[in-house]
């Protein structure tokens, strides 16, 4: 990819970054109410590739002021991430992930912290909340929260949602009903047992691959699960064992071939080390990412867009950003370094 994109960065504490020139250089974002904003997600409008939605944290207690936080969790852009405006519907409910229907335009669904789905089917003028219902305490992080929302591309209607702290829930009706799927799995968690069996239900990340067959794929501390038959049965998905006990992020699919994975891993939550694993056999072998620097904690976040497939940004937990612009053979790391990193997006400029 020859001509200039950009680069959206949420940050824990230090508000939205945005490079205007592939990453060559940043700046903050104004137009979002604080430099002390959590932005913990972005959805991209497949529909419109300059609409784009980001998830922010929330002040509860403050009194609402433009230098000291936001009274909304959820904020949209139409030039690219520019400028920003609140959605009205979102004050005081905190958003973490957006996902976008590819087949319908104006449909989109929000998860939140505690773990609540919300969908649109008017671009975002109206939203109704689902029937998902986890609860909204949970053990060891005390507030359940959405991780991602996967849409399977030949049929929409049919949703894989992950919660952290909370399982793995399917719906086959865009969201009107969900049912419990990833339970019953007879062997032991992977990579040292860190968590047990419960880890299972700390689910960091949910995603769709296409192939034959697709794939449900899950990660969680412990390891990766898989399902071949959209969710009525998983078992371990094995990934390259790097760490001693290795601990699972995110992961992405490569949007123009879906053997080709790659995944997020760290030796541990705040740890200081982390690596990119990569297979072009849709598990059958691994690699790591030859990135130009080590880690300094686990890699944490993707961010991909199908008008470049090639295109991919990963981030480390503690703000080294890298990219790849030949499908993650050769990477470069960006000069700019930012607190913690929660989510990234990029789109044609």
């Amino acid at each position: 990819m020859t001509q200039d994109f950009t680069i959206l960065v949420g940050t824990i504490g230090n508000g939205l970054w945005r490079s205007a020139d592939s990453g060559e250089s940043f700046s903050w974002v104004r137009g979002m109410p604080s430099v002390d904003l959590v932005v913990r997600g972005f959805g991209v409008d497949p529909h419109d590739p300059q609409h784009v939605v980001a998830g922010t944290g929330i002040l509860h207690t403050t009194p609402e002021s433009p230098l000291v936080g936001t009274r909304y969790g959820l904020h949209e852009s139409f030039d690219g991430g520019a400028n920003w405006a609140p959605i009205e519907s979102f004050r005081e409910i905190e958003c973490w992930r957006i996902t976008f229907d590819p087949v319908r335009p104006g449909r989109y669904y929000v998860g939140t912290r505690p773990a609540k789905i919300y969908r649109t089917e008017d671009g975002g003028a109206s939203f109704s909340k689902l029937s998902l219902d986890v609860g909204d305490t949970c053990f060891g992080i005390g507030l359940p929260r959405v991780t991602n929302i996967a849409v399977y591309p030949k049929d929409t209607d049919l949703l894989l949602v992950s919660i952290e702290i909370g399982g793995v829930h399917r719906s086959k009706d865009g969201g009107d009903t969900w049912e419990q799927v990833m339970t019953g799995i007879e062997t032991t968690p992977p990579h040292g047992n860190v968590f047990g069996p419960e880890g299972r239900l700390d689910c960091h990340f949910s995603g769709i691959s296409l192939g034959d067959p697709d794939l449900m794929l899950i990660a969680t501390p412990d390891g990766a699960y898989q399902s071949a038959d959209l969710g009525d049965t998983w078992s371990d998905f094995p990934t390259l064992s790097v760490f001693d006990t290795q601990y699972h992020r995110d992961f992405i699919m490569k949007h123009d071939d879906p053997n080709t994975i790659m995944w997020c891993i760290g030796e541990d939550t705040a740890g200081q080390q982390g690596a990119v694993l990569i297979t072009r056999d849709r598990g059958e072998s691994w690699k790591t990412a030859d990135l130009p620097v080590e880690l300094n904690s686990p890699a944490w976040a993707f961010a991909q867009h199908p008008s470049a497939p090639d295109t991919i940004l990963v981030a480390s937990h503690n703000g080294q950003l890298f990219v790849t612009h030949d499908g993650g053979v050769t990477w470069t790391k960006t000069r700019r370094e930012f607190t913690e990193i929660r989510g990234m997006c990029w789109l044609p400029s």
